[in-house]
Protein backbone atom coordinates (compact mmCIF):
# COMPACT_ATOMS: atom_id res chain seq x y z
CA UNK A 1 0.00 0.00 0.00
CA UNK A 2 2.90 2.52 0.81
CA UNK A 3 4.50 1.74 -2.11
CA UNK A 4 1.41 2.29 -4.58
CA UNK A 5 1.05 5.62 -2.87
CA UNK A 6 4.78 6.67 -2.97
CA UNK A 7 3.72 5.95 -6.96
CA UNK A 8 0.97 7.79 -7.33
CA UNK A 9 2.50 10.83 -5.46
CA UNK A 10 5.01 10.93 -8.02
CA UNK A 11 2.47 10.01 -11.17
CA UNK A 12 0.26 13.44 -9.84
CA UNK A 13 3.64 15.44 -9.60
CA UNK A 14 4.90 14.73 -13.08
CA UNK A 15 1.44 15.49 -13.96
CA UNK A 16 1.58 19.42 -12.70
CA UNK A 17 5.54 19.92 -13.33
CA UNK A 18 4.42 18.86 -17.51
CA UNK A 19 1.96 20.29 -17.66
CA UNK A 20 3.49 23.96 -18.34
CA UNK A 21 1.24 26.35 -16.10
CA UNK A 22 2.79 28.62 -13.35
CA UNK A 23 1.81 30.63 -10.73
CA UNK A 24 4.88 32.71 -10.54
CA UNK A 25 8.09 33.40 -11.77
CA UNK A 26 11.09 35.74 -11.47
CA UNK A 27 12.63 38.32 -13.34
CA UNK A 28 15.54 39.92 -12.48
CA UNK A 29 15.18 38.74 -8.85
CA UNK A 30 11.76 40.00 -9.01
CA UNK A 31 8.54 37.51 -8.15
CA UNK A 32 5.67 38.09 -10.99
CA UNK A 33 2.82 35.84 -10.32
CA UNK A 34 -1.06 36.01 -10.96
CA UNK A 35 -3.14 38.94 -9.98
CA UNK A 36 -0.18 41.21 -10.54
CA UNK A 37 -1.15 44.41 -13.02
CA UNK A 38 0.16 45.08 -16.49
CA UNK A 39 2.28 47.96 -14.32
CA UNK A 40 3.62 45.97 -11.83
CA UNK A 41 4.89 43.45 -14.62
CA UNK A 42 6.32 46.16 -16.80
CA UNK A 43 7.85 47.23 -13.60
CA UNK A 44 9.38 44.07 -12.46
CA UNK A 45 10.58 42.63 -16.07
CA UNK A 46 10.45 45.59 -18.65
CA UNK A 47 8.69 45.73 -21.99
CA UNK A 48 7.68 41.90 -23.53
CA UNK A 49 9.19 40.84 -26.53
CA UNK A 50 5.85 40.31 -28.13
CA UNK A 51 2.19 41.49 -27.26
CA UNK A 52 -1.02 40.32 -28.96
CA UNK A 53 -4.42 41.70 -27.80
CA UNK A 54 -7.72 41.63 -28.57
CA UNK A 55 -11.38 41.69 -26.66
CA UNK A 56 -13.26 38.82 -25.94
CA UNK A 57 -17.35 38.90 -25.23
CA UNK A 58 -18.25 36.82 -22.42
CA UNK A 59 -22.01 35.35 -21.14
CA UNK A 60 -22.50 35.90 -17.41
CA UNK A 61 -25.19 34.30 -15.78
CA UNK A 62 -27.11 35.47 -12.68
CA UNK A 63 -30.23 36.10 -10.40
CA UNK A 64 -31.88 39.00 -10.23
CA UNK A 65 -35.02 40.05 -8.27
CA UNK A 66 -38.35 41.04 -10.27
CA UNK A 67 -41.40 42.09 -8.38
CA UNK A 68 -44.44 39.91 -9.57
CA UNK A 69 -47.64 41.84 -9.07
CA UNK A 70 -50.46 39.93 -7.46
CA UNK A 71 -53.77 40.38 -5.52
CA UNK A 72 -52.71 41.12 -1.60
CA UNK A 73 -49.36 41.89 -2.09
CA UNK A 74 -46.44 42.27 -4.28
CA UNK A 75 -44.07 39.17 -3.91
CA UNK A 76 -40.74 38.93 -5.59
CA UNK A 77 -39.06 36.63 -7.37
CA UNK A 78 -35.85 35.61 -8.95
CA UNK A 79 -35.29 34.57 -12.57
CA UNK A 80 -32.06 33.98 -14.28
CA UNK A 81 -30.10 36.68 -16.26
CA UNK A 82 -27.48 36.64 -18.91
CA UNK A 83 -25.42 39.58 -19.69
CA UNK A 84 -22.71 39.86 -22.02
CA UNK A 85 -19.46 41.73 -20.42
CA UNK A 86 -16.53 43.22 -22.81
CA UNK A 87 -13.02 41.63 -21.66
CA UNK A 88 -9.50 43.19 -22.82
CA UNK A 89 -7.53 40.15 -23.14
CA UNK A 90 -3.76 40.96 -23.73
CA UNK A 91 -0.87 38.32 -24.23
CA UNK A 92 2.69 38.99 -23.55
CA UNK A 93 5.68 37.02 -24.56
CA UNK A 94 9.10 36.86 -22.61
CA UNK A 95 12.06 35.41 -24.70
CA UNK A 96 15.32 35.41 -21.22
CA UNK A 97 17.34 33.67 -23.76
CA UNK A 98 18.41 29.91 -24.55
CA UNK A 99 19.38 29.06 -20.95
CA UNK A 100 15.96 29.98 -19.68
CA UNK A 101 12.43 29.13 -20.47
CA UNK A 102 10.18 31.57 -21.98
CA UNK A 103 7.32 33.04 -20.22
CA UNK A 104 3.56 33.52 -21.71
CA UNK A 105 1.33 36.31 -19.50
CA UNK A 106 -2.40 36.05 -19.84
CA UNK A 107 -4.25 39.56 -18.51
CA UNK A 108 -7.96 40.08 -18.97
CA UNK A 109 -8.64 43.58 -18.31
CA UNK A 110 -5.29 44.35 -16.96
CA UNK A 111 -4.87 41.84 -14.16
CA UNK A 112 -2.70 38.82 -15.28
CA UNK A 113 -4.60 35.10 -14.49
CA UNK A 114 -2.17 32.75 -16.16
CA UNK A 115 1.87 32.46 -17.24
CA UNK A 116 2.41 29.48 -19.14
CA UNK A 117 6.10 28.32 -19.43
CA UNK A 118 7.26 27.64 -23.10
CA UNK A 119 10.40 26.21 -24.60
CA UNK A 120 14.12 27.43 -24.30
CA UNK A 121 14.13 30.84 -25.61
CA UNK A 122 16.75 31.83 -28.56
Amino acid sequence: MKRFFCRLCVLLLTAVLLNGTAHAFQCDGKLVSKRNTKFEVLRKCGEPDYIDSWEEERAVRGYGRFEMPRSGGIPETQAPIVSVIHVQVEKWLYNFGPNRFMQVLRFENGKLVDITTGDYGD
